[in-house]
């Protein structure tokens, strides 16, 4: 097997499966997990092509070159990887013993015994999208911005068990696509208009202003990531340097970025990655087993004081997800959950909200437009951002904006030859809808600039 091949979601998908085979108890599963996870990491060789890398990629010498000195680099510390492994196993069976306290702080510790409690930038803080369900019966105002927001804190009762979070503890999940909002609520027909959406668009420069009254907020952007770092790496940056004629540089050669350094902190969270996103088994229970390991690790990273954390979902496991273009991260599979901060006086937090302008559209709207039509408002719009930023003097506002349109463009590429379900997604109602939210962005991220270059 390459080493390709084994980092794809797909292949781990399968391994987690396997794992379950004549298992009743999840800590019987995960201790499984460990054992065949590290068996095919083992059997990983430089032989052979990986199936799953497109064509463009696996022909040249470097990519190919590249991902046997990570393969190299990841087998020389596998004990290391083992280690952690069975530490965040031991934290789980510390919290089923009864002591919860304790299993927070072993994944606590553990986060900076391997060194992987790092800032991750604002880069990949961008375009999300929050939303409900408002078929039969619903009596929720959609058009209400609050009714997007985190449950109060008044209302607290109504926090479920979640992934990362507790009951009883509210916490905003917001996700990169809507594509990914359908798929959070089980509706996978991305055409159905039964669904409420709102856009949650990050205010890059919102140490200096908010969308709203231009008043300077706190900024809650130390966000965690732990989505599939090494995949998205190769199928993000290197295309554009291939197709300029970059040869990449040896992972060993430290005079470069990413070298073996950032290669091994990235598997040590896809290992991380892996243990949090187990596909729950059973639905209406009030206890999800598989919710442990990230609930534990929610509660270690507020003690490390990060805002939150940005993870794949688990949604689009059984989805079919097609793509002609050798450009193709997986940005639209993953959610962001934003840890709030109680407010004794308040029923919101304030200042977690303010980091983003909420936009409200009726998802109706969608299937009257034109995509020809809209993709050239979005590139017209783009034209007229890349004049405001050019305008502003350098400084961490404008690299920020340029961050974030260039992962805009990233998306739109994407989306191009994206497919879900044999439907090309950009021509569902699904795929309209964000194609409009995009646009609105881009305006809305022109209005900040432009007000930072009229201050």
């Amino acid at each position: 097997m390459h080493i390709y091949d084994f980092i794809t979601d797909e292949f781990q998908y399968n391994l987690k499966a396997r794992a379950y085979t004549g298992k009743t108890r999840f800590e019987e599963v995960i201790v499984e997990y460990k054992k065949i996870f590290f068996e095919n990491l083992r059997a990983c060789n430089s032989d052979g092509i990986p199936t799953k890398l497109h064509s463009s990629l696996y022909e040249n010498t470097s990519v190919m070159n590249w991902l046997e000195c990570s393969r190299t680099n990841i087998v020389e510390d596998i004990e290391i990887l083992e280690s952690l492994f069975d530490e965040i196993i031991e934290g789980y069976f510390i919290f089923i013993r009864g002591k919860h306290h304790l299993a927070a702080l072993r994944y606590q510790d553990l986060l900076d015994k391997y060194e992987i409690a790092i800032d991750d930038d604002v880069d990949r803080l961008g375009l999300f999208f929050r939303g409900f369900n408002i078929g039969t019966g619903s009596t929720r105002d959609k058009n209400d911005e609050k009714q997007y927001y985190h449950i109060p804190f008044n209302l607290r009762q109504l926090v479920g068990n979640q992934r990362f979070s507790f009951s009883g503890i509210p916490i905003i999940y917001i996700g990169a696509s809507v594509a990914d909002i359908y798929f959070e609520f089980d509706e996978f027909d991305l055409n159905k208009t039964n669904m409420a959406l709102a856009s949650f668009a990050f205010n890059p420069i919102a140490s200096i202003t908010t969308h709203k009254d231009y008043e300077t907020v706190k900024e809650k952007t130390k966000i965690f990531n732990i989505t599939n770092e090494l995949y998205n790496l190769v199928n993000d940056a290197f295309l554009p340097l291939i197709d300029n004629g970059v040869n990449l540089p040896s992972c060993d050669d430290i005079m470069y970025k990413p070298n073996r350094n950032e290669i091994k902190k990235y598997f040590k969270k896809f290992i991380i990655s892996q243990l949090c996103t187990f596909p729950k088994q059973k639905t209406g229970s009030t206890f999800y087993e598989e919710y442990v390991i990230p609930q534990l690790f929610t509660e270690a990273l507020c003690l490390h004081k990060y805002d939150g954390i940005i993870f794949p979902s688990t949604k689009f496991k059984d989805q079919k997800v097609t793509s002609t273009s050798a450009y193709h991260n997986l940005f639209y599979m993953e959610n962001l959950a934003m840890f709030t901060t109680y407010n004794s006086e308040n029923e919101y937090d304030d200042t977690l909200l303010a980091n983003f302008n909420i936009e409200i559209l009726d998802l109706k709207e969608a299937n009257s437009i034109n995509v020809p039509d809209v993709y050239q408002s979005i590139a017209t719009a783009q034209s007229n951002l890349s004049v405001e930023i050019h305008k502003k003097k350098d400084c961490r506002s404008k690299e920020r904006l340029k961050t974030v349109v260039m992962a805009l463009g990233k998306k739109l590429s994407n989306y191009d030859t994206l497919h879900i379900n044999g439907n090309k997604y950009i021509e569902t109602t699904a795929g309209k809808m964000e194609l409009m939210y995009i646009e609105k962005y881009i305006v809305y991220l022109e209005s900040c600039i432009r007000y930072l270059n009229n201050a």
